[in-house]
């Protein structure tokens, strides 16, 4: 059984009802199977294996298709790789702990850093022009490292007639080829006689083609030319053969809304298989009619719709059917989501089905399917729905899996939604809704723009006098797992000028803590250090919350290392606020400074606003506790 599947009319989530979730958390709501997740890579990995018998094969998975970072981790417990387009991709595949040797760093006109930052994390380089090739040999050599460096090829297909689906009639070949990545061949010839490539490991090669058709022999036929410039460049560099060839993306997978606006789905999707073999089968046939035996050559692509795309549903509420009789009979089914959160509706001409995600009573109608901005945001015109749906209904806009998310905006000043990952028959938010709080935080206003007086605008820094500082970054760091930012010592003349303490040494300790850092210093000159242990019930008493991913195991490490917590880690209440579900417990540091150490529930696809303050299970009524 697929995972994403009907059962008696309900559409399930492996085994969540999909209008369950709706309910719990809110639409619009992205949801992501992990069966199906997994079971899409698997089914890639095993047919390249298969295909390709010559050497190895990895599956690189496109972060850019979805880089939310629980499912980079599912495609890191099943082997695969990715391909990243960019410094902030590359940072967030090597923050979610994918092998830099299983990351490509591919796109076009890299800055320096970004050159830099690949050859220190020992990723594969995938260089775009012959000015990246001698800047990544420079930087090696700067490095004292050897680069891992694959030449992205442009192989020549503009005798292609067929057509590109990102287009009404356009031929696949004059549109890849008017595509910017890639070396031009001529120059690089030209190039590899005059550069000096110490410090470069010129591993392999790699080419793309892209999401322009499912048919798989423009796949063949891209690899097998592949082939033939490989052989170009061993006979421009003799004794040089490639170790590894990159064949890209691009592939469809059954269910794929790409261009479907334009022209009906194929008859027939391949299957992985059926790609695997016609791309390693094209591939073999260019390497050996060029003179390159394809033994001991690692064979990889970089899949991310096809791996993605359907294991993801986007969820929407109906919140009104409008019909009209004249001047032309019109049924609009208005929900809350919008073609700005499903953006492939414009950018590749998808055509979304939604299906109702329970029974709905009723003949099927022609309605189109709208959303709530203000654009013409027809997300499906045309689309099939019961002539008995109503506001209430929950819709499901099927293999939204891939780009969806990371192309969502925020027009009209609509927060985007967030994102869950089913994993049998329990829903755990992967990425939370945002608020309107967070679509205006980079907003600042000039004063001379200000009607009010000068206002605090956030917290910068929370600070604490410690009497050990070893002991303390040992507490916060070592045990708590904080990262230490930065640590030294403060001139005296600069404190006496801040404080009007004279003569005061004073070492520091910033930790980080996430948006903020936390400064702990030590007075070294204090004539008297007496820790004064906190009390809540005290005015003028502080404590600081700290939120961490997994309480109970906090609370059992602060206990085996001898800091008792005052208690048991406490679920609180589902009162409808923002701190339904939480779990909390306070203690103290070694200093007894109070700390609440809290887990967020985060249940909830809030709307835009602002949390509702929840007193705190220690503190007095009243006190604010808003994020």
């Amino acid at each position: 059984m697929d995972p994403i599947h009907q059962d008696g009319g309900r559409l399930m989530i492996e085994s969540v009802a999909a209008s369950d979730l709706a309910a719990r958390f809110g639409t619009p709501l992205y949801v992501t199977s992990e069966a199906a997740l997994r079971a899409n890579v698997r089914a890639w990995r095993t047919a390249l294996d298969d295909a390709w018998p010559d050497g190895p094969t990895r599956v690189l998975v496109s972060l850019k298709a979805n880089p939310t970072i629980a499912l980079r981790r599912i495609l890191d417990d099943e082997g695969a790789g990715c391909d990243v387009f960019g410094t902030y991709e590359l940072d967030i595949a090597l923050d979610a702990g994918t092998p830099a040797e299983l990351i490509s760093v591919n796109g076009s006109t890299k800055p320096e850093a970004l050159i830099v930052r690949a050859i220190s994390a020992g990723a594969r380089l995938t260089v775009d022009s012959v000015e990246e090739l001698a800047a990544a040999a420079t930087a090696a050599r700067r490095l004292g490292r050897r680069a891992h460096v694959r030449l992205r090829l442009r192989p020549d297909l503009t005798d292609l007639e067929t057509t590109s689906e990102f287009t009404e009639r356009d031929p696949l070949g004059a549109v890849a080829d008017a595509y910017k990545p890639g070396i031009p061949i001529d120059g690089l010839r030209e190039a590899l006689g005059r550069l000096d490539l110490d410090g470069v490991d010129l591993a392999g090669v790699h080419a793309h083609l892209g999401r322009h058709t499912s048919a798989v022999e423009p796949f063949r036929l891209h690899a097998q030319r592949l082939g033939a410039l490989v052989g170009e460049l061993a006979r421009a560099m003799p004794g040089w053969t490639p170790r590894e060839i990159d064949l890209g993306g691009g592939y469809s997978y059954p269910g794929d809304p790409t261009g479907r606006a334009l022209r009906a789905a194929p008859a027939h999707t391949p299957s992985p298989a059926e790609y695997a073999a016609a791309v390693a089968g094209g591939l073999d046939e260019g390497l050996r009619a060029s003179g390159v035996d394809p033994r001991g050559i690692a064979l990889e692509i970089e899949p991310g719709r096809a791996v993605y795309g359907s294991a993801g549903v986007h969820l929407s509420t109906v919140l009104n059917v409008k019909r009209q009789a004249a001047p032309v009979p019109r049924v609009w089914v208005g929900c809350d989501s919008s073609e700005v959160l499903l953006s492939d509706t414009g950018w590749e001409h998808s055509r979304w089905d939604p299906v109702c995600a329970d029974p709905v009573t009723g003949s099927d109608q022609e309605v189109d399917v709208v959303g709530v901005s203000c654009g013409f945001d027809t997300i499906t015109p045309g689309a099939r729905l019961p002539d008995g749906i109503a506001a209430g209904d929950v819709i499901a806009f099927l293999a939204t899996g891939a780009y969806e998310e990371t192309l969502a905006g925020n027009f009209n000043s609509m927060p985007r939604p967030a994102s869950l990952l089913v994993s049998g028959d329990r829903a755990e938010l992967v990425r939370r809704a945002e608020l309107l709080s967070d679509v205006t935080r980079r907003d600042r206003l000039p004063l001379r723009l200000r009607d009010d007086a000068p206002r605090v605008v956030g917290v910068d820094h929370v600070s604490l006098t410690v009497d050990d500082l070893d002991r303390s970054v040992g507490f916060y760091c070592g045990l708590l797992g904080l990262t230490l930012h930065e640590r030294g010592r403060l001139e005296p003349e600069l404190i006496e000028q801040m404080t009007g303490m004279p003569d005061a040494e004073v070492d520091y300790a910033d930790v980080d803590l996430g948006s903020r850092i936390l400064e702990l210093l030590h007075y070294r000159t204090a004539a008297l250090r007496r820790p004064i242990a906190s009390r809540q019930e005290r005015p003028g008493s502080v404590h600081i919350g700290l939120r961490v991913d997994d309480a109970a195991a906090v609370h059992g490490r602060l206990a085996a290392a001898g800091f008792a917590p005052l208690s048991a880690p406490r679920t609180l209440p589902d009162d409808g606020s923002g701190w339904s579900g939480s779990i909390v417990f306070y203690v103290r540091d070694p200093d007894g400074v109070m700390l609440e150490i809290v887990e967020r529930a985060e249940t909830a696809s809030r709307a835009a606003g602002t949390p509702v303050p929840v007193p705190s299970t220690l503190e007095p009524s009243g006190s604010d506790r808003a994020d």
